[in-house]
């Protein structure tokens, strides 16, 4: 009778990145740096690591208000590099076959995001009415102070914000699945402030298109009041008589417009 040979005991270990590892995106362009992918991989106390293919799996989610964004990843090799153009939280699979059979083990890291300069946003904020709604939606922040997608303040009690990000874009009216605009991926939106800034001057756009077929016989000044009180407000902007100049938020970035506070 020929005995069976016993099973050799198989470990994977993941040397990179460090379990809990925190990686920020750079600024220019708005993506990670490298995430090298480097493990083990021992068998009855010796090295084999050279001799086997290291598979990895990756997900990246983020959890915003109403879903789950997520961006998956497979890759091969030992020391293989991936970057991230958005955050949050990445967990790790790497996998390996010996003799037949799978060994696998898991890690997880986190990804945050990092403001723009001043000097960044002087440079592509081109108009004082585009600085002066960023500065009323953000304070020119796409992130807060733990490197997380900017949200509103909001008073205790009340339902929890959508919007994210230097302008405040609302993942309610402008993700994928609603928005008419040609930009519709509210990861970026959340993430990547150029890309925020962007969908933003669509969302004025689409806005003043409507403006000019609804008032066209308004003044220029009293058309982009219009416009910037549907910003604030949505559709339900225009159901209103009442003077857009005199809603508050209109008056906000007029008096921003004048006073110019980012250049403080």
């Amino acid at each position: 009778m020929v005995k069976k040979e016993k099973n050799k005991a198989v470990k994977i270990s993941i040397v990179s990145p460090k379990p809990d590892q925190v990686f920020r995106l750079n600024n220019a362009p708005i993506e990670t740096g490298p995430i090298i992918l480097s493990a083990n991989v021992i068998q009855d106390g010796a090295d084999i690591t050279g001799n086997v293919k290291i598979n990895w799996k990756l997900r990246l989610s983020w959890q915003a208000t109403h879903k789950v964004y997520q961006t998956k990843i497979e890759i091969a090799g030992n020391s293989a590099g991936v970057k991230f153009i958005s955050g949050g939280i990445l967990r790790i699979r790497a996998a390996v076959i010996v003799d037949g059979r799978e060994h696998s083990t898991r890690s997880r890291v986190n990804i945050i995001g990092a403001n723009p300069t001043k000097d960044q946003l002087n440079k592509v904020l081109d108009s004082d009415l585009i600085k002066a709604l960023a500065w009323q939606e953000s304070t020119w922040r796409q992130f807060n102070n733990d490197g997380q997608p900017l949200p509103p303040v909001v008073p205790k009690g009340q339902k929890k914000p959508s919007m994210r990000g230097l302008f405040q874009i609302s993942e309610w009216w402008w993700a994928e699945e609603r928005t008419p605009l040609p930009l519709k991926d509210f990861n970026r939106m959340a993430w990547q402030w150029e890309y925020n800034l962007q969908v933003a001057k669509l969302i004025l756009e689409h806005y003043h298109d409507r403006v000019l077929k609804n008032f066209p016989k308004e003044s220029a000044q009293k058309q982009w009041d219009w416009t910037l009180k549907a910003y604030k407000l949505g559709p339900g902007a225009f159901e209103s008589k009442e003077d857009p100049g005199k809603f508050w938020y209109v008056l906000k970035i007029k008096d921003f417009i004048k006073s110019k506070p980012w250049q403080e």
